[in-house]
């Protein structure tokens, strides 16, 4: 950068004492022009002159070296520039088949992690389901076991009133509460709209949980497209751009040109060093015969200062154009040098990536448009590789979701909702346990109820009374358990599975790029 710096100063600088030399010849000729004096210079305009030239031989001298070093920048910059090219071509390449192989990887990752929440979901609620199942084969076997006892009861009921002297109004009574226990009307749970609900609902949960097949065939078209078409797409971007690169700088034989360039450029500056030194030597010669002060000597003083003036005037005309020449030719070199900075700073420390893009546009687009500059200036400035592709287009991210069926568990849930009774009085089991005793009671509190009979018949009701208890317990529990899949709750808890789903479809693919960031900035891109 230093360097950089001196060689911008020694030109602006050269270049202004260059102008100002060159006006001062400009008016020195005019000057002459219009003089009829002949006579020849002073000694101090020997001097004047002389310090001119020793200005001229230094500017000339720095000339040299910028020329040079211009020169040799120029074609290094050729030399250097379809290696550059090549081998970022190359590190491109290898990244992205680098991230091809990470990516389906990745992908392979994603949709098996995918597929397994839905499929531990599906786990999770069907668990939930069979709990409920249980609960209702239970409460069946219960109410079946009492329809039993209930015949046995209402057997001993019978033979109670009919032989043992038991009040029949009681016992009809109680028969009757017997009866709304064989066909309740008045329960927690409406069992058959509960069934249904729960097939419904465990329907839905076995279609939710075997989508293993097609998310794995929605993500290999998906793999198909983003491995088949894209990568090999940004692969042959690159190729072609360090192609053309190339073939310009062959068809054009940059390298051999600008060789020459130094050797015809050096001509210049010694030819107007080998005129500086010979007007020197004139000099000189004049400043000894002015030693001489014989007046005989006059003559020869004369004709040397004469032919020295001459030969200094033309000397200092032709100087002055070779200066100009030089001077256009080293402001060539300098604009050429700084071209080609421009450019490699383009290629390899340009963020904005300009030329790249540039170099891009003339490339002819394929069927698959994918603008490689877009893609690695996004990745530059922060992007995601995911946005930087256009990854949510890429990766059919709508078609993926629409493929994805969701849980849905409303219509199932409302069926179940209507399986739950809401009662204002008390159920028809909750009656007979509180009335039974009582009835049975009374119809065998006379003194004339034979006692064998009432003994066995209220063994019989303790059995039936045991039996409802658990038809009571097994309806709470299947309540309980059908709530829990019924409530608000449970309803939210689907609600954040599908969205956690879709954002597992979502970020199934690599959303971030700091291997690619680490190798943009890196040496590997020159």
């Amino acid at each position: 950068m230093l360097l950089e710096f001196f060689t911008i100063a020694i030109f602006i600088c050269g270049f202004l004492v260059a102008l100002t030399i060159l006006i001062g010849c400009i008016v020195t000729f005019v000057n002459r022009w219009r003089s009829s004096n002949k006579e020849p210079p002073k000694n101090s305009r020997i001097w004047i002159g002389g310090l001119f030239l020793v200005i001229c031989a230094i500017m000339t001298l720095a000339c040299l070296v910028l020329i040079g070093h211009s020169t040799d920048a120029i074609s290094d910059g050729v030399e250097l520039l379809p290696k550059k090219v090549k081998r970022s071509a190359k590190a491109v390449e290898e990244y992205v088949t680098g991230l091809r192989a990470n990516l389906r990887c990745e992908l392979k990752k994603g949709t098996d992690h995918l597929s397994d929440e839905m499929e531990d979901a599906t786990r999770e609620i069907q668990s939930r389901i069979n709990h409920l199942r249980e609960s209702l084969n239970d409460l069946e076997k219960k109410k079946k076991d009492v329809t039993s006892s209930l015949k046995v009861l209402r057997s001993g009921l019978h033979d109670l009133v009919v032989i043992g002297n038991a009040e029949s109004h009681p016992v009809e009574e109680l028969v009757k509460k017997m009866e709304a226990l064989e066909h309740p009307k008045n329960t927690k749970l409406r069992t058959a709209l509960l069934e249904k609900g729960v097939k419904e609902l465990e329907q839905n949960v076995k279609s939710f949980g075997s989508q293993r097949k097609i998310i794995d065939e929605t993500f290999s078209k998906v793999m198909e497209d983003a491995f088949g078409k894209v990568f090999p797409a940004i692969i042959k971007h690159v190729k072609k751009i360090s192609a053309v690169v190339n073939l310009f700088l062959v068809e054009n034989n940059l390298i051999q040109r600008t060789n020459y360039i130094v050797f015809a450029v050096i001509i210049f500056p010694l030819l107007l060093l080998f005129l500086v030194f010979f007007a020197f030597i004139l000099l000189l010669i004049r400043v000894i015969f002015n030693f001489f002060d014989e007046e005989s000597e006059s003559g020869r003083r004369g004709i040397i200062s004469h032919f020295g003036g001459e030969v200094m005037g033309a000397t200092g005309y032709i100087a002055m154009i070779i200066s100009i020449l030089l001077f256009v030719i080293s402001s060539i070199a300098f604009s050429m040098s700084f071209t080609m900075m421009t450019i490699c700073v383009g290629f390899f420390e340009d963020k904005d990536l300009r030329v790249f893009r540039v170099t891009e546009s003339i490339i002819r687009k394929d069927d698959m448009t994918i603008s490689v500059s877009e893609i690695f200036y996004k990745c530059k400035n922060e992007y995601t590789f995911f946005d930087a592709l256009d990854g949510s287009r890429l990766m059919a991210e709508e078609e993926m979701k629409d493929k994805i069926d969701l849980l849905h568990v409303r219509d199932s849930q409302r069926l179940m909702e209507r399986g739950i009774s809401i009662l204002d009085d008390s159920t028809d089991y909750e009656i007979f346990l509180k009335n039974s005793d009582r009835l049975f009671e009374e119809a065998t509190n006379g003194s004339n109820v034979n006692v064998n009979l009432a003994q066995k018949s209220r063994l019989s009701l303790r059995k039936v009374q045991e039996e409802v208890e658990n038809i009571e317990k097994a309806e709470e529990e299947a309540l309980v358990r059908t709530k829990l899949l019924t409530s608000k709750n449970f309803s939210l808890h689907v609600t954040n599975l599908n969205e956690a789903l879709m954002d597992s479809a979502e970020n199934v693919m690599v959303r971030s790029c700091p291997l690619f960031v680490t190798m943009t900035n890196s040496e590997r891109w020159g």
